[in-house]
């Protein structure tokens, strides 16, 4: 992987929080490589670590070993880090980024494939999000994914879909395998989900942790990723109503 450095100055954009720690997607190999950019949001120093994961607790094959980056930056300074891009099958995995020195950090990933389709932007996600509205639309040949991101197996997600009057059209629960151990979950909500099929309207996602222990780490996280006739795919972030306290599983 290479690594870069430089100076920005006047960024705008989504509010960052310290608890957006989370680059849910990542792609390598296939044509697919990815590009992170960490920024300093701070007005100190900072120190940075970046661990790719795929799986439950598995380090991401693509990255160079161990599979983590550390480093430091001046306050408004970027660290570019690009995969490999190898030649062989497509790898998909995650990021965790972490400030070493408690400050705030921001970061997105740039999905790229050698066929010159537009990329796919993924912005950071809060490393928890127990509350959680997608919207979805399947309606004129559009098609709404979602990626579910849990590092513990112990998590079980309520979810309920509402059409566009607010009408339940579906509600259950998901829970990921201990067995497999997932971390990630991408789907064509029609695929699990036929009564979804030309509709449009919301997904609701409560997150619990039933028999997760005090050291778990307790990931969660979720995005749709939006498909439209002659677009590219786009990242919908989801709209949090509810954040985890340290006193809840």
């Amino acid at each position: 992987m290479a690594l870069l450095g430089g100076t920005i100055s006047g960024m705008r954009g989504e509010e960052i929080l310290t608890s957006h720690r989370v680059i849910p997607l990542l792609r390598d190999g296939g044509g697919w490589t990815t590009t992170i950019t960490i920024v300093n949001l701070s007005a100190q120093s900072d120190s940075y670590e970046l661990q790719f994961r795929t799986g439950f607790s598995q380090p991401w094959p693509v990255t160079a070993q161990p599979a983590a980056l550390q480093g430091t930056l001046p306050p408004g300074a970027i660290a570019t880090i690009q995969t490999p891009g190898k030649p062989d099958s497509a790898a998909k995995g995650l990021a965790i980024l972490t400030s070493l020195r408690g400050g705030r950090l921001g970061a997105r990933a740039v999905l790229r494939h050698s066929d010159g389709r537009p990329p796919l932007i993924v912005p950071l996600s809060p490393e928890r999000e127990d509350r959680t509205t997608l919207p979805f639309d399947n309606t004129n040949g559009a098609s709404t994914s979602v990626l579910w991101v849990s590092e513990t197996p112990f998590t079980m997600v309520d979810f309920t879909f509402l059409g566009e009057d607010g009408v339940e059209i579906e509600s259950g629960q998901f829970q990921f395998s201990a067995r497999d151990m997932a971390s990630q979950d991408e789907f064509a909500l029609t695929e699990r989900f036929p009564s979804l099929r030309n509709r449009r309207g919301v997904m609701r996602i409560g997150a619990s942790y039933p028999n997760a222990g005090i050291y778990d780490d307790l990931f969660f996280t979720a995005v749709a990723i939006q498909s439209e006739p002659g677009n590219s795919p786009t990242i919908i972030p989801s709209m949090a109503t509810a954040n985890w306290r340290a006193s809840r599983h």
